[in-house]
């Protein structure tokens, strides 16, 4: 296994355990995306999910309550493809206005609307916890966690 394979996992803060590292997910893998989201659904309450990638543009978030996936929102620039758009509108796009197209032909029309890096952080924001917010704070219990494919 190398580095891809590999998750970080952080003990708690202020209530949310982070997952994070390139090996949880690709996202624009919808099927793949679902499984883990439903297998993390059996950990938490509430999963929570935030992606960005500046180079092909892509944006993602997700959220499940209680196992249940209730939204699904993946954009990649580079392809002009929205890979998801499940589940409805959460209160935090509703707050902040976020009108996101909800397929490719959408993405096309003259007002449309595209999610950016700085949407996906105020998302986070709005949903869990702001990042920034996670720098400085006092490292807890933390294990690195080898992700394995099925």
């Amino acid at each position: 296994m190398d580095s891809t394979d590999k998750a970080f996992l952080s003990g708690a803060y202020e209530g949310w355990t982070f997952l994070v590292g390139i090996g949880v997910c690709e996202p624009t893998d919808v099927e793949a995306f679902l499984t883990i989201m439903s297998e993390l659904g059996k950990c938490a309450e509430e999963v929570c999910y935030f992606a960005t990638h500046r180079v092909v543009e892509l944006q993602c978030f997700a959220q499940s309550i209680q196992g249940k996936l209730v939204r699904y929102y993946c954009y990649c620039g580079e392809s002009g493809h929205i890979y998801a758009n499940m589940g409805e509108r959460t209160e935090a796009e509703k707050k902040l206005s976020l009108n996101l197209p909800t397929d490719d032909d959408e993405l096309f029309e003259e007002d449309a609307y595209v999610i950016d890096e700085e949407d996906i952080l105020m998302l986070a924001e709005q949903m869990s916890m702001a990042p920034e917010r996670l720098i400085g704070m006092e490292e807890r219990e933390c294990v690195i966690a080898d992700i394995l494919e099925n």
